[in-house]
């Protein structure tokens, strides 16, 4: 044993370490084995809950199925009373018929089968029963057909496949028309599925492989079946039991073997503890009368230091090492947690576009903490282009969710494509989420093609609002420069109004040139001027009309001769109204001058102020708070606003240190991304340009 008749130290550490290693590897392998069987039952509950979405789907349709049956069964226009009476009443039916398309993805091809009429109706056309058996399905011969239909009672639905047409599914749906009086009119709707589509799309809910085998029952009767399943395979049952899926579950990789690789790690495990625990008490055993020594050694004076020191930083070097190992194995872990619920969410999406908003696929959304308790649903997709970073992009705009809104963001495709489920109250809200979306791009240096779908009421709405959008236009985001011009344009014009307002007619009539001058520039066609002038002096128009103002007959009708006519009438227009104010008794002379602004100021960091809550505080109307900042400081109250904002940001910056997002809040901003966009307006540079810079001086 050579290697233990070196320096006491060592061999003592030896034995030391020897332990500490046989503890570390029990339960760095003890921690293996539980995530990788955690991440195996979490694999098949994933499994689990896709097989029921999966058969929920297909019991949905059945049920649409069953609707339409209920809808032709009650319906005048189909009873065969009714088509008797008139020939003509045939395009009635036809006509009527057609409208059954949108209850199911699976209405491909559907008919109505009378027995005793001998006739045959379609989406298409009207067949006799001869011509039906013979074109629509393929060659099928009268008596197999009747047998098909009679197979199972009048109120069942029948799956059935004909050998002449084996890659189809024929659903069968028997009822009758007839009363007690009356003689029962025997009759069937009866829809052909293709295969392969019904297939594809059980296969692309549960995410499994081209060619896996599955049973799919309805009731005790099978539907479909691809290959072979055992009895212990996984089973999904629809919202009402009616549906059962079967699939095997897929291989996942390690886990194939799990109960195999489990057996033989926990023997390793014990083995290498028996032997780390044996060398251990051979180490100390062997070195018992060295250790005597070693107390020996340092209560005298420390001969060599430097090894000691040393042999203690190796030590606490592997301490560290084993905890940065359990920690890694911690954080992969979360990474892929992570990864599953993005899957997850994008199945969820892709199965509410498909038109599936079964009870299953509601609960899984709002288990990952989305609200559906607003009226109004809505969907958007986003096309990102290259650039920028999306790394936080969909939490971004998930955390604009509040009281008002509720926004819930899927992954289509990695880094390019996103869909984003928006449940909202009112339909203003719409441009506010556009709004919001728009911000959340520019805080991330990104570009994205935006295509927005219709207000809908009901999350089975969804997916025929999302194709309608996805075959729309869409709009770019951020908005681009035409977009942006006309939102100058906008705000010329309310400080246009509020010019009037004030009584002040020279700043007016210079503000009111200065838009003038803009839309000659911007548009040279004299008919697009025409829109754009005719457009502003209406605005001014209905003002003028509101306040009670007595426009001249001579110059209301001025505004369809032409560009310069449309000038001179909005020139009065302004002067008007400019006149109008200094008539109108202001009881803003009652408070003390200074007044409004020592309020905006005092009040200015405030979230909640605006201009109504300021006139409410001083008692007087909107309109007055204008004038009276504007008699005071010569600033609107937006002007003023941001401009004390933005000062007491550059101040918190430069003195308190604080974040950016502590100072948005600090001073009245709760959006980050507004605050950003308002102090770069303002100072020319973002906060964070600025917090370096005043850093350096």
């Amino acid at each position: 044993m050579k290697l233990f008749k070196g320096g006491v130290f060592r061999n003592y550490l030896f034995s030391y370490l020897a332990v500490v290693m046989a503890i570390c590897l029990v339960l760095g392998l003890s921690l293996t084995m539980l995530s990788a069987s955690e991440l195996g039952q979490s694999e098949q509950k994933l499994y689990q809950g896709r097989l029921e979405m999966a058969a929920d789907y297909v019991e949905r349709q059945i049920a649409a199925l069953q609707e339409m049956r209920l809808q032709v069964k009650t319906g005048q226009v189909y009873q065969p009373l009714y088509l008797r009476s008139n020939v003509m009443y045939d395009m009635d039916l036809l006509e009527n018929f057609t409208r059954f398309t949108s209850y199911s993805g699976w209405l491909q091809d559907y008919y109505l089968w009378y027995q005793n009429g001998q006739k045959v109706y379609g989406i298409r056309g009207t067949y006799s029963q001869e011509v039906f058996l013979q074109y629509m399905l393929n060659g099928m011969q009268k008596g197999e057909f009747l047998e098909m239909v009679k197979r199972q009672g009048r109120e069942d639905v029948y799956f059935y496949t004909s050998p002449c047409l084996p890659d189809t599914l024929i659903i069968c749906m028997p009822f009758y028309f007839g009363t007690i009086k009356a003689p029962a009119e025997e009759s069937a709707l009866i829809v052909l599925v293709k295969k392969a589509y019904l297939e594809q799309n059980l296969l692309k809910m549960t995410g499994a492989s081209e060619n896996a085998a599955f049973v799919l029952q309805y009731g005790n009767n099978v539907v479909m079946q691809n290959g072979t399943v055992s009895e212990g395979d996984p089973t999904g049952e629809g919202s009402n039991f009616m549906v059962r899926l079967t699939m095997p579950l897929p291989g996942f990789s390690i886990f194939e073997r799990l109960d195999t690789f489990r057996n033989w790690t926990i023997l390793i495990i014990l083995f290498v503890a028996l032997a780390g625990s044996g060398l251990a008490v051979y180490a100390a055993w062997h070195n018992y009368q060295p250790i005597q020594r070693l107390y020996g050694k340092y209560v005298e004076p420390v001969k060599n230091p430097s090894n000691e020191l040393q042999t203690i930083e190796k030590m606490l070097h592997d301490a560290m090492e084993s905890a940065s190992f359990s920690q890694k194995c911690i954080d992969e872990q979360l990474a892929k947690m992570n990864q599953q619920q993005a899957c997850l969410k994008q199945q969820l999406v892709m199965m509410l576009i498909s038109g599936n908003d079964s009870p299953v696929v509601q609960r899984q959304i709002e288990a990952l903490g989305y609200k559906m308790s607003h009226g109004l649903f809505a969907i958007y997709f986003l096309h990102l282009e290259p650039g920028g970073k999306t790394e936080s992009l969909m939490k971004d705009v998930e955390g604009f969710s509040d009281e008002d809104n509720s926004l819930y963001a899927a992954e289509l495709q990695a880094n390019k494509e996103y869909a984003i489920l928006a449940n909202f109250e009112e339909e203003e809200q719409r441009q506010v989420i556009l709004e919001l979306l728009e911000d959340a791009l520019m805080a991330h240096g990104l570009k994205a093609r935006l295509q927005v779908s219709r207000s809908c009421r009901h999350l089975g709405e969804i997916a025929c609002a999302a194709i309608e959008a996805l075959n729309a236009a869409s709009l770019s985001l951020p908005s681009d420069a035409e977009t942006q011009d006309l939102r100058r344009e906008e705000d010329r014009l309310r400080e246009l109004i509020e010019l009037t307002e004030t009584g002040d007619i020279q700043q007016a009539l210079e503000c009111l040139d200065t838009i003038i001058v803009r839309t000659e520039s911007t548009y040279p066609s004299m008919i697009m001027r025409m829109y754009m002038l005719n457009a502003i002096s209406m605005r001014l128009h209905g003002i003028a009309v509101q306040s009670g103002i007595a426009l001249a007959p001579e110059n209301t009708g001025s505004e369809s001769l032409g560009p310069e006519a449309i000038v001179r009438y909005l020139r009065y227009l302004v002067k008007a109204l400019c006149a109008n104010a200094e008539k109108t008794p202001d009881a803003a002379a009652e408070h003390p001058k200074g007044e409004a602004s020592a309020y905006v100021r005092e009040h200015g960091l405030d979230p909640n102020i605006s201009l109504s809550s300021t006139a409410a505080a001083l008692g007087v109307s909107t309109k007055q708070v204008t004038r009276m900042l504007h008699a005071d400081i010569g600033m609107t109250f937006k002007e003023y606003l941001l401009q004390l904002r933005m000062e007491a940001a550059k101040q918190i910056l430069r003195d308190d240190g604080l974040s950016i997002t502590e100072t948005a809040e600090k001073v009245g901003y709760f959006n980050i991304s507004h605050f950003i966009k308002c102090f770069k307006e303002y100072v020319g540079v973002t906060p964070g340009e600025w917090k370096k810079y005043v850093q350096r001086k």
